[in-house]
Order: C-alpha cells, then sequence, then structure tokens
C-alpha cells in the first residue's frame, strides 16, 4: 500500500516538474517516468522525441522504451506517430519498437525495408536482424548492396545472423544459389567463415550457381580462410569450382558478363 501511494506520488511530482523551464528538472522528470511511470504516461513523453534538445529527446527515448518494454499496450500510438513524423523522431520510434517481438517487426517493417533509404533502412535492417523470412533476407542483401561502408556492413551481419538462426537444411537451401554473395559478405565482414565452410561443405555440388571471376585480392583472402579450416576436400572441390581468378579467360563468352561487384 505505502509503495502504491510512493509511486503515485513520485507519478504526480514528474508530471509537475515536466512544465518545468529547467533542462535539469525536465530530465530528472522524464527519467522519474520511466521508473514509475504507466504505459499510459507515453501521452506525455510522446511529444518530446521530437524536441530538438538532444538531452530531452534522448531521455525521452529511454523511458518510453523502459515503458514499452513493460506494457506494449501503446504500439498502435507509437505506429500512428511514425505515419507522418520526421526523419529523426522515425528513427526514434524504430528504436522503440525493437522491444516487439521478432514476428511483429517482421510485419511492421516488411514493406519498409524495400522502400527506405539512408539512415532509415539502416535502422529498419537493425530491426529485423535475426529474421528467418527469405524475402527480407533478400531485402539485407539488396540493401548491402552501397557505398555506404555502415550501411553494408550492418545489413551482411543482420543476414549473416538470419541464415545462422535457420535450420541447418533450410541454411543449406537458401545460402546454396546465393553462394557468391555469401563470399562477398564473408570477405566484407571479415568473418571466421562459418557459415561458409558448412555451406561449401554440404552444399549439392550440382546445385551451386556459375563460376564467377574473382580478383586477386579475393583469391589470396579465400585461401587463407581456408587454411583456418579443418581440411574438408568437399569444401575445396567447392571452392575450386565456384571462384575462378579474374585474369583467367573464359571458354564461353557469356560466362565473363556478370563478375562479382567487390567493393573495397
Amino acid at each position: 500500500m505505502i509503495q502504491k501511494i510512493n509511486t503515485a506520488l513520485w507519478r504526480f511530482l514528474a508530471a509537475k516538474k515536466l512544465s518545468s523551464r529547467s533542462l535539469p528538472t525536465k530530465i530528472q522528470a522524464i527519467q522519474l517516468l520511466a521508473k514509475y511511470g504507466k504505459p499510459e504516461d507515453q501521452a506525455m513523453l510522446l511529444p518530446l522525441i521530437n524536441e530538438r534538445n538532444n538531452a530531452i529527446r534522448l531521455s525521452a527515448t529511454v523511458s518510453l522504451r523502459t515503458l514499452f518494454r513493460q506494457d506494449q499496450s501503446f504500439k498502435q500510438a507509437l505506429l500512428d506517430h511514425l505515419q507522418n513524423a520526421s526523419v529523426l523522431t522515425k528513427l526514434t520510434i524504430i528504436e522503440i519498437l525493437q522491444e516487439l517481438p521478432l514476428e511483429e517487426r517482421e510485419e511492421i517493417f516488411a514493406d519498409t525495408i524495400t522502400t527506405a533509404t539512408d539512415d532509415i533502412l539502416y535502422a529498419v535492417v537493425q530491426a529485423l536482424k535475426g529474421t528467418t523470412d527469405i524475402n527480407l533476407l533478400d531485402a539485407m542483401l539488396k540493401a548491402a548492396d552501397t557505398k555506404d561502408l555502415v550501411l553494408r556492413k550492418t545489413a551482411y551481419l543482420a543476414w549473416f545472423q538470419g541464415i545462422a538462426n535457420m535450420e541447418k537444411e533450410d541454411r543449406i537451401q537458401y545460402a546454396t544459389p546465393r553462394i557468391h554473395q555469401l563470399i562477398r559478405a564473408t570477405y566484407e565482414t571479415k568473418d571466421k567463415g562459418t557459415i561458409l565452410q558448412n555451406i561449401l561443405a554440404y552444399a549439392d555440388r550440382k546445385e551451386l550457381p556459375e563460376p564467377k571471376a574473382y580478383p586477386e585480392f579475393i583469391i589470396r583472402y579465400l585461401i587463407e580462410l581456408i587454411n583456418t579450416w579443418e581440411y574438408d576436400p568437399d569444401v575445396n572441390r567447392a571452392i575450386h569450382q565456384l571462384v575462378v581468378p579474374a585474369y583467367f579467360t573464359f571458354r564461353e563468352r557469356e560466362q565473363m558478363q556478370e563478375r562479382p561487384y567487390i567493393q573495397i
């Protein structure tokens, strides 16, 4: 009973202090709402994520995410606010929505990942990290096809996590026809190559895509990577089937039309 009274008192004081012109007082009020607030207090906090003052905006974000973690009943309010928000506010809301179960995030951001750009795309990729949905994983691959180093690495890491979360057979079935993208992603992120090794070892070589020409620095990287793995003749055969040094000439001219796009 005493605890409920104290909580109600702190909420009342926080609501009063929220209108203060003193920055430290206002931030303290926001923090109090995170500790003692209820889901309905989001109505007071949500407008604050539009503030120009970074301290207020970040404090409100943390408090809203804390409340949302405890009770997600105001999800629709966040989604409604997301529609016409500024880029900065959208980034904030997407961050808060990361507290939702993955299945709900997949539903919310399924369309956004195919249309978003720049910072919004980065935030959406982060929000979908861990998904095993094939369409979303392919959208991450598309997002990784950029000169933006941060977005590219983020998209590849999210893609890796999704593949790692798949069941073994599903992983092999998905990654085998995308093995060239997997090679590139492994190189770009300087991954240890565990997933690549697994796919090379267990993929049906008849299902592997056509070989591609690779520049010398990728060839060197792959050789160094293979030398860190336990010897497996199936892995070596698969690599031999897939990777051709760029200075070699293919017999069929049409095979030269598509080369791997490696950004450094």
